[in-house]
């Protein structure tokens, strides 16, 4: 299977909003999709990818989705 991280972007933003997955399973589920061996993910930009996924994971008090984090000029330090 091969998809890009945008599409895994997206599933963020529908495990978040509207199903309301707890942070900790939401994170479960796509670390197991982006790092599952038979799916080839195609990075359209891994530096922004990386660095908001990471502040996600960090801010579990954020109701913040990649979509907002990956939007140019955005820091999302409140």
């Amino acid at each position: 299977m091969v998809t890009t991280n945008y599409v895994v972007i997206e599933l963020v933003a529908l495990l978040n909003s509207p199903l309301r997955l707890p942070r900790r399973q939401l994170f479960q589920y796509v670390d197991a999709v982006r790092n599952a061996t038979y799916i080839r993910l195609i990075q359209v930009d891994a530096a922004i990818d990386q660095t908001a996924w990471n502040l996600l994971k960090r801010r579990e008090d954020k109701a913040w989705s990649l979509h907002i984090l990956h939007q140019p000029g955005s820091t999302s330090k409140k």
